[in-house]
């Protein structure tokens, strides 16, 4: 600080400015006012231009959410037929697994058939085949109870049944040109492997015992 500013500004303290020029201290006050108006404009001038670029943001924040908005709403249909197809593809998976759920009886049925037509075997027919809500069954006649074993060990295993098993055998008393023979009745099982709980023909008939379905059954003639 100069002289002349002490000066002035101790002009009313004791021994102070009382022989200053009064005209220097009046040029040093408008000095100081001016600077101080200078300070308080660019000051003003600041706060409006950051104003100014607050409200250019909020502005261009709304124009953009409006922006988003508009798109959102434009996209709207195609997401909800989005949706729709998506439920719709679920729905037909589901359908597909029910399908294939209720058919893997007859799968299994048709695959036991084509055996069947491979082990063709002399002295050994089929008289029915049924299909079971617990198994598969094949009643058959042969010349001789060791003739229908051997004709059931060489059946191919089918899928999600237990292994076929041979039972209720009966003989039957004939005479054919003179000669007593001894033919036999079975009936040959293909028992589901979790027949209780998961049967397919179970499943099928969603618990209903008694009604499930006959394929290829023939006549005992």
């Amino acid at each position: 600080m100069n002289a002349i500013a002490a000066g002035c500004l101790d002009k009313d303290g004791p021994g102070g400015a009382s022989g200053r020029e009064p005209l220097a201290c009046g040029v040093w006050s408008t000095r100081r006012r001016r600077r101080r108006s200078l300070i308080e404009g660019a000051a003003a001038v600041l706060m409006g231009a950051l104003a100014a670029v607050g409200w250019a943001m909020v502005g261009a924040l709304d124009e953009r959410r409006t922006r988003l908005e508009r798109e959102w709403a434009q996209l709207a249909p195609s997401m909800a037929e989005y949706a729709r197809l998506e439920q719709a593809a679920e729905s037909m998976r589901a359908r597909e697994r029910e399908v294939q759920q209720r058919t893997q009886p007859y799968v299994a049925l048709l695959s036991l058939l084509e055996a069947l037509s491979r082990e063709a075997h002399a002295g050994v027919t089929v008289s029915r085949l049924q299909l079971r809500t617990d198994d598969i069954e094949l009643h058959l006649n042969a010349v001789d109870s060791l003739s229908a074993a051997a004709w059931a060990e060489r059946l191919p295993p089918i899928a999600g049944a237990k292994p076929a098993e041979i039972g209720d055998l009966k003989l039957i008393a004939t005479t054919s040109g003179g000669e007593a023979r001894r033919p036999v009745e079975a009936v040959v099982r293909f028992r589901w492997s979790d027949a209780e709980q998961s049967s397919p023909l179970r499943r099928t008939a969603h618990g209903q015992r008694g009604r499930a379905p006959r394929a290829g059954e023939r006549s005992d003639g």
